[in-house]
């Protein structure tokens, strides 16, 4: 981290890991919601929030990327965006915003988005930020045929901020990287 600062290089940074029972299994959240779960995103973040360039936490990648997981899912991660948010307003000496990085799942765009900005009972559960995963946009492709035009479009009344988590293409090959 101490390379990645000197460099001018902050992280957004994933709290779930891919080990066992270290990430919310997103067809059956609750049973990995759970204290030994929790313990460990709140290592994560402390282990991370002494670090000056880290920027932010997302509370989960892609968790919502079905209609199973839509289903079940949402409500699991917004209470992850309020605990993480509520661990770091009661225990570290900065506040570090939380958020959600979205698959850009034209099914799901703007409802979890929205549901996600929305302050239901705690404003703690609300995201500070969302970052979209999109991998429209396809060698020389624009910003209309490449369908970011729509993309902008659905988040231009978004209350939060709004950024490309990851993007890229998948179909055109070779990448000959014009993107």
């Amino acid at each position: 981290m101490s390379l990645l600062a000197t460099a001018g290089i902050y992280l957004v940074l994933d709290v779930n890991s891919a080990l066992p029972n270290f990430h919310l299994n997103r067809y059956e959240p609750w049973t990995t919601y759970n204290e030994e779960y929790l313990s460990n995103v709140f290592k994560v973040v402390e282990q991370f929030a002494g670090y000056n360039n880290t920027l932010a936490f997302f509370a989960g990648n892609e968790i919502v990327n079905d209609k199973l997981s839509a289903t079940h899912s949402p409500v699991y991660v917004k209470a992850m965006i309020r605990d993480i948010k509520n661990y770091i307003s009661n225990n570290l000496h900065r506040q570090i915003p939380v958020g959600y990085s979205a698959a850009d799942d034209l099914a799901y765009r703007v409802s979890l988005s929205k549901y996600l900005e929305c302050v239901d009972k705690d404003p703690a559960e609300a995201v500070d930020f969302y970052g979209v995963n999109s991998y429209q946009w396809c060698g020389k492709q624009t910003f209309h045929t490449s369908g970011y035009d729509s993309l902008a479009r659905d988040y231009s009344e978004y209350t939060r901020p709004v950024f490309l988590s990851e993007y890229g293409h998948f179909s055109a090959s070779p990448n000959f990287f014009f993107s």
